[in-house]
């Protein structure tokens, strides 16, 4: 079976794609490749929450984030890892960093729930939090510090992408629908210094 492109007129034969799946558990959702092309998402069955995992797919192997109740949803070049878990004694949900193992919590102050959507070189986060209001505010973290990215008007912002530079890319919600955003380094103060 083949699938066209209608403006590129491309084709893909089944044999294309590679079904990756994780042994023991019956989802594999993935979320995020490097240049390295190691993969970051998570698995779990039909329970979700409960058996739950964040995981690295690197070279055909399955490494599981030790932590139940997580999900890895980020990587970079330098194989470090967002993510978020959920602390099953208070519902709250808790972002981390994984560098070299060793993790760093990312949790927005006073919020209900902090989760961490993707990273750039530079170790800059973004994501989305939550406090007890029940608003949704997306963020920026580096090297401890939160600046929330709120789109004037919206009732909703989530941050889900930012790239070497810091430009940043997510969805808002408004009153009536939701829109895709691109807010540029310049405009956030987040931009220039070395990404490697």
């Amino acid at each position: 079976m083949l699938t066209k492109d209608r403006d590129n007129n491309a084709e893909f034969a089944e044999d294309d794609f590679k079904t990756l799946e994780t042994p023991g558990h019956i989802n594999s959702y993935l979320q995020h490749i490097n240049e390295e092309a190691d993969i970051v998402g998570c698995e779990h069955d039909t329970d979700t929450m409960e058996s739950m995992h964040g995981i690295v797919w690197h070279d055909g192997k399955v490494i599981r984030y030790p932590v139940p109740f997580s999900m890895n949803n980020g990587i970079n070049e330098r194989k470090e890892i967002v993510g978020f878990y959920v602390d099953a004694s208070t519902g709250i949900r808790h972002s981390y960093l994984l560098r070299k193992g060793v993790a760093t919590l990312i949790d927005f102050p006073s919020a209900t729930a902090t989760l961490a959507w993707g990273m750039n070189n530079r170790r800059q986060v973004v994501g989305w939090y939550q406090k007890k209001d029940g608003v949704v505010h997306g963020f920026i973290w580096q090297e401890g510090k939160f600046t929330s990215v709120d789109i004037p008007g919206a009732t909703e912002t989530v941050v889900l992408g930012i790239n070497s530079v810091g430009d940043i890319v997510g969805i808002y919600v408004d009153a009536t629908t939701g829109h895709g955003f691109l807010l540029r380094a310049k405009d956030t103060g987040s931009g220039g210094g070395d990404d490697k």
